[in-house]
């Protein structure tokens, strides 16, 4: 399948994380309250790097005034916001006068490349995650950024106190996430019925001669087309989802990322609509419905795709 945002299976809270005590001490060392990136992660990310062999990415990326690689760890792993499975994400600016500037298919090549199994590499449990930045200045909306070829913190790390409660602090964004699921959850509920539905009428089809079977059979196979399209359907919502998040502000300078509130809020709230999405996995079980109906949808799939809707 074409997967248009296959890069959004693994979902990681970060900004809507209850927080740690300090950074990750398995991907960053830390002396008197300063945090680098430990050269066991160094190194394991230049390999993951090193892996895909169309394009040289250390090579590709934009140099800075030492000519050093401008390829940096962005994100939630820059913070005490965090989990044992968060991303290590893994950002390669692309200079402007690149052939491949603004190839948003290449970039997800690239990102979909290193999320395929075999290719996936791992800094303990945290996926490494691979991504051509073609807009530097949107990276400094981020909580931090870390330079792995100058071992230096652009912005960051962020620690936030203890006792910041996430659900606090987003309270006033809960009836946007409502709306913003309203279709998801209307076409989930469709879809059980369907189902139900489906196998109410095959357990008909049993119990029947086989000479009065015609009609069912007919209904079945309706059914079945029913729940191919609410499939569908909720594929088409899902994308809805993501562009929530797409949409999201370009800061034209890194003075402006850094220094507009404006921009700064519009992004950090809908960077945790989306994650709270994540959270409540509706993206994950769309993508699991897409994947079982690849193809097209038989009727050894149904079971399947009961156990991800109603496990």
């Amino acid at each position: 399948m074409n997967d248009l945002i296959g890069k959004l299976i693994r979902l990681h809270e970060s900004i809507i994380d209850y927080p740690m005590a300090g950074l990750d001490l398995s991907v960053w060392n830390e002396k008197g309250g300063a945090y680098t990136l430990r050269g066991d992660v160094k190194r394991k990310i230049i390999s993951t790097l090193r892996l895909y062999t169309d394009t040289d990415l250390i090579n590709l990326a934009a140099k800075n005034e030492d000519g050093e690689p401008e390829i940096h760890i962005v994100g939630s792993i820059c913070t005490n916001q965090y989990t044992e499975d968060t991303d290590i994400d893994v950002h390669i600016v692309v200079p402007e006068d690149s052939e491949i500037f603004e190839d948003e298919l290449f970039q997800e090549q690239v990102h979909d490349w290193f999320k395929e199994e075999g290719n996936l590499s791992y800094i303990g449990k945290h996926p490494i995650e691979v991504y051509l930045q073609f807009n530097p200045n949107q990276e400094l909306l981020s909580d931090g950024v870390y330079t792995i070829f100058t071992d230096g913190w652009v912005k960051g790390p962020k620690i936030v106190p203890q006792d910041y409660d996430p659900y606090d602090d987003f309270t006033d964004l809960f009836d946007d996430i409502r709306s913003l699921v309203k279709d998801v959850d209307l076409g989930l509920g469709e879809l059980k019925r369907d189902i139900i539905d489906y196998q109410t009428i095959q357990l008909a089809i049993q119990r029947i001669p086989a000479n009065k079977r015609g009609d069912l059979h007919g209904r079945l196979n309706q059914k079945l087309h029913e729940i191919e399209s609410d499939i569908k359907e909720l594929y088409r919502n899902r994308q809805k989802l993501t562009k929530s998040r797409e949409i999201s502000s370009q800061p034209r300078t890194p003075e402006e990322a850094l220094k507009s509130v404006e921009i700064a809020k519009e992004w950090r709230d809908r960077n945790a609509i989306f994650k709270f999405v994540g959270r409540y996995k509706y993206l994950r079980v769309i993508k699991e419905l897409e994947q079982l109906i690849d193809g097209g949808i038989e009727d050894q799939d149904v079971p399947d795709i009961k156990k991800v809707v109603d496990p």
